[in-house]
């Protein structure tokens, strides 16, 4: 475990999640910070979060039991967040209807 390395995956994939726009280069960055560090539940929520919106649903069900296994190593604040949150990363996306296929599988090309 790394936590040093896992946090500067973490924020380099926050800075370009929040603030670039660039989601499509942000997966592999918080999945190797999730290596670094297994038992961190704010990088797993991310993930989470990240996987749901990429319609990876089913990795994101296994990632919530393992928040819940790991709730002590949130802030109170996290925990509420948390809360409030379990319930839509554990249901398909209300707003749109599933792709046949994940549309992060898709594999645009990347203008230069």
């Amino acid at each position: 475990m790394n936590q040093k390395e896992a946090k500067r995956l973490f924020d380099e994939a926050n800075r370009l999640w929040f603030g670039d726009i660039k989601f499509n280069k942000v997966l592999p960055l918080y999945r190797e910070a999730r290596n670094y560090d297994p038992s961190n539940s704010v990088i797993i929520y991310q993930l989470a979060n990240v996987l749901w919106a990429f319609e990876q649903f089913g990795e994101v069900r296994v990632l919530v039991a393992k928040i819940e296994r790991n709730l002590d190593r949130l802030s109170d604040f996290g925990k509420e967040v948390f809360g409030r949150e379990k319930s839509r990363l554990l249901a398909p996306s209300p707003f749109k209807s599933p792709m046949p296929i994940p549309a992060c599988s898709i594999g645009l090309a990347e203008k230069v």
